[in-house]
């Protein structure tokens, strides 16, 4: 019973790996604080890590964001 569970979660995951799509890029260009647009922060600073903050998503063969 424990090698047909396993066997079926390895089946499971291997099937949501094959039809897992890219996830596209939000194209966000500016950075925001709870109210307002701000510069983008350094690293360690609040606010800091907004998608803005990253290039584009270049897993869609595209370039674009």
């Amino acid at each position: 019973m424990k090698k047909i569970l396993f066997a079926s979660f390895l089946l499971i995951l291997s099937v949501s790996f094959v039809h897992a799509a890219p996830v596209p890029d939000t194209g966000q260009t500016k950075c925001y604080n709870n109210t307002t647009e701000i510069t983008c922060p350094p690293p360690g600073q609040p606010f800091y890590g907004q998608d803005a903050q990253y290039g584009p998503n270049t897993h869609l063969g595209n370039g674009a964001g």
